[in-house]
């Protein structure tokens, strides 16, 4: 018997609002670290757009889904407009329905005996880790603080190699040139060694080495008042640091021997050259020493630098030591501008802290005050006390005999005050006899 198809469910817009109000009035908010509140979606509360959504509902067609021609349990209609279904394998029947299979025994099974049997054959491909490392061992991924570390002591590393690749003038800040005319320099130098043996041939490339040196420095380290802009890149050629450490163990080397401790340490050798130029400074004094060349040399304006007293004119080391004199004049004005400048910054800076401190000051200058007045009232009141503790015994003294005095004196007056007493009371017992008798004696006349 066929029966009418039941109608599509329809969803209830209101009930679903009322549901999801309902939800989150008795939900907790999240801002308190709870769980958004779970809503019901469904196909919307019915106002998903700018209209509420209504739903039409249609009544079904009961021919448009065909019935099985069998009409048992096991029937499978097909939906009409529908892609077919492709049985390849042969399990379905012709009209639409499952084929079963009738085994021994009156049994019926659905026909999969007809398939092929599952074949197990699987190939596992493991992916390469690309964080093992080169000894075959997983990586670990670095601390964050062990690789802060490492990345600092390599700065330091790099900064250590780059101080010590410089120079030994800028290593200790020693005075060195601000500009530096190698031209001139070489030229200079080259005046002085004129010589065509090894020795001068050495003296000259070292010579070359120490301007190109200087050139460097006042470009790449350059000093305030340089004239290369901050821009100029130095053209010499850092040696390498294993060069340097050879040639620096020569020297080294070279210099024990000739003091006669080849085999000295470095440290050793150092203090031995010092204590020998002590010992021959004290000897004689050094016609080499800065104090002697400094007073046989004067400032040449012309050439601007430092040449023999001797080669220059009066009026040319007038000029030269005027020069000095302005440029010494200028440099003591700029600075003073610059400290006043600063001065000024720090009385802003500082006004309140310089306030604080005058008022401080002042407290502990009137507390000083005062505790140096307590401390006079103080010794007053000790001697004091010394002087009263001496006099009190003999106080003490007089007062006792006083009151021994005034104790005699009151037990005397209280035995005449006892005499009085008693001669009073005497006195009254007369008087009141004579006043019996004479009132005896009245009454005795009345009655005669």
């Amino acid at each position: 018997m066929a029966r009418t198809p039941r109608t599509a469910p329809q969803e209830d817009a209101i009930l679903s609002e009322a549901r999801n109000l309902r939800n989150l009035t008795q939900a907790q908010t999240p801002l308190l670290g709870e769980e958004a509140t779970p809503l019901y979606s469904g196909v919307g509360t019915g106002f998903s757009g700018a209209t509420p959504k209504h739903q039409v509902a249609s009544t079904p067609n009961p021919l448009a889904t065909p019935r099985d021609a069998s009409g048992g349990p096991n029937g499978a209609g097909m939906t009409p407009l529908r892609t077919p279904a492709r049985d390849d394998l042969g399990i379905n029947a012709a009209g639409g329905g499952v084929r079963l299979v009738r085994r021994r025994g009156g049994k019926s099974s659905i026909g999969f005996e007809g398939l092929p049997a599952p074949v197990n054959d699987f190939a596992i491909m493991v992916p390469e880790d690309e964080d093992m490392a080169a000894n075959g061992t997983p990586a670990v991924e670095e601390d964050a603080a062990e690789r802060d570390a490492r990345l600092q002591r390599e700065a330091e590393e790099r900064k250590r190699k780059e101080l010590a690749r410089r120079s030994q003038s800028v290593q200790r800040a020693l005075p060195r040139p601000v500009n530096v005319d190698s031209s001139r320099l070489a030229r200079t130098l080259g005046e002085t060694n004129t010589g065509s043996d090894a020795m001068a041939m050495a003296t000259r490339l070292i010579q070359d080495e120490m301007v190109r040196l200087l050139t460097h420095d006042s470009i790449a380290l350059p000093l305030p008042g340089t004239i290369h802009p901050g821009r100029t890149v130095s053209q010499y050629e850092m040696p390498d640091d294993d060069a340097v450490a050879v040639a620096r163990a020569e020297i080294d080397g070279e210099l024990a021997t000739r003091l006669g401790y080849p085999i000295a340490a470095k440290e050793r050798v150092s203090q031995g050259l010092a204590l020998l130029v002590e010992e021959e400074e004290d000897g004689q004094e050094s016609s080499f020493s800065w104090g002697n060349l400094r007073n046989a040399l004067s400032y040449d304006l012309q050439q601007r630098r430092w040449v023999e007293t001797a080669s220059m004119s009066d009026s040319e080391r007038i000029i030269g030591i005027t020069k000095l004199l302005n440029d010494a004049r200028d440099k003591m004005r700029t600075e003073a501008d610059k400290a006043k400048k600063l001065e000024r910054k720090l009385a802003i800076t500082l006004g309140g802290y310089q306030s604080r401190a005058d008022n401080l000051g002042k407290k502990v200058a009137d507390g000083y005050n005062s505790i140096g007045g307590l401390e006079g009232d103080l010794a007053a009141f000790g001697n004091l006390a010394i002087i009263e503790g001496g006099a009190v015994p003999t106080r003490l003294e007089s007062l006792r005999e006083e009151v021994a005095v005034l104790e005699r004196r009151e037990w005397g007056q209280q035995d005449r005050y006892r005499d009085l007493m008693e001669s009073k009371d005497r006195l009254l017992q007369n008087i009141a006899k004579l006043e019996d008798e004479q009132m005896a004696a009245l009454e005795s006349m009345n009655e005669a």
